[in-house]
C-alpha cells in the first residue's frame, strides 16, 4: 500500500512505461532508457567519408576532363559553319568555300560571284566580325575543301572527322548532317 497512499498530501505520481518491441521489455521513463539506436558510431562515420574520398578521387575526373568538352564544342561549330557556308551561298548567290586543315576551319565566299576566286572572308553571323574561322588546341579534324553552289548543291562528297564523329557532306543535295 505505500504505491498508493491516498492520506498523502501529495499527489500520486503517474508511472509512465515505454513500450520497445524489439527488445520485448517495458521501461520506464524516469529510467531513461532508449529503445535501440539512434545516429552512427564513429567508424561508421568515418567508413563513409573514406568511401566517398576514393568514389571522388576515381569517379570525378571523368566527368571533368575537359578535352571531350572542347571537342564536342569544336564539332558543333564545324557543323555549324559548315551549315551557314551552305546558306550563305544560297542567300546571296554567289559560291562558297569552306575550307578546313588538321587544326582548324575557314569560310570564303567568292570575291566576285563569278571569279572562282576565294580570298573574302565570310563574316561571323552573329559578331558580324569578318572571317568565319575556328580552331581547338588539342583537337584534330580531316583536311577538305568543299565548295558550295547558289542552288545549295555542294561541289564533293566529303566526310569530316572530329575526334569519333564525322560530318557528312553530301554532294548533290549539299545536305549536311552529323553522325
Amino acid at each position: 500500500m505505500a504505491l498508493l497512499n491516498l492520506n498523502s498530501q501529495h499527489s500520486p505520481r503517474r508511472l509512465s512505461l515505454k513500450y520497445c518491441p524489439w527488445h520485448a521489455t517495458v521501461h520506464t521513463k524516469k529510467q531513461n532508457i532508449s529503445c535501440g539506436q539512434s545516429g552512427f558510431t564513429l567508424v561508421e562515420l568515418i567508413m563513409v567519408i573514406v568511401l566517398l574520398s576514393i568514389l571522388s578521387a576515381v569517379a570525378l575526373p571523368r566527368f571533368f576532363a575537359r578535352s571531350g568538352f572542347d571537342e564536342r564544342v569544336f564539332f558543333d561549330d564545324t557543323l555549324n559553319a559548315i551549315r551557314y557556308a551552305k546558306g550563305v551561298a544560297v542567300a546571296t548567290g554567289c559560291q562558297t568555300q569552306f575550307q578546313s586543315t588538321t587544326s582548324g576551319y575557314q569560310v570564303f565566299r567568292d570575291d566576285s560571284c563569278t571569279s572562282g576566286t576565294f580570298t573574302t572572308h565570310v563574316r561571323h553571323p552573329t559578331t558580324g566580325e569578318i572571317g568565319l574561322s575556328g580552331s581547338q588546341t588539342g583537337v584534330t579534324m580531316t583536311a577538305v575543301t568543299i565548295t558550295f553552289y547558289p542552288l545549295g548543291n555542294a561541289s564533293t562528297d566529303a566526310t569530316i572527322s572530329i575526334g569519333n564523329k564525322n560530318i557528312i557532306v553530301v554532294a548533290d543535295t549539299g545536305f549536311v548532317y552529323a553522325q
